[in-house]
């Protein structure tokens, strides 16, 4: 499993998840402390490998994943505000979750157009 291991997995304040359909790990995600260039609010958390399995995209999953995330940085203390750099193509699915494109489209070597997406969390 060391293949799957990343630079920030030990980050203190990290969460990592996963989706489950039929004991099938179908799902991952991880957010982490992360300040973010020009952020707006004390606190700023990053999404990162962020993935769904092909054959379940379009059942919820992705957004299962990404509600349980953003609920875990409310739980640190609000104002925050969550970001990541999203596949260009899923640009529709981040601000159906309530986030905003910052900035043009943009090119990570080796895995596509992306862009950068935030969403302010702001105490009720």
């Amino acid at each position: 499993m060391s293949a799957c291991a990343l630079p920030y997995d030990t980050v203190p304040g990290a969460l990592h998840i996963g989706c489950f359909q039929h004991n099938r790990l179908i799902g991952v995600g991880s957010i982490l402390p992360d300040p973010r260039k020009g952020a707006t609010q004390p606190a700023s958390w990053r999404i990162r490998g962020m993935a769904v399995e092909e054959d379940a995209r379009g059942t919820g999953a992705g957004r299962k994943i990404v509600e349980a995330l953003i609920s875990y940085v409310e739980q640190q203390g609000l104002p925050a505000e969550v970001w990541c750099n999203g596949r260009a193509h899923v640009t529709g699915f981040y601000q159906r979750l309530g986030f905003q494109q910052l900035g043009d489209v943009f090119e990570i070597p080796g895995t596509g157009p992306h862009v950068v997406m935030v969403k302010t969390l702001a105490p009720q």
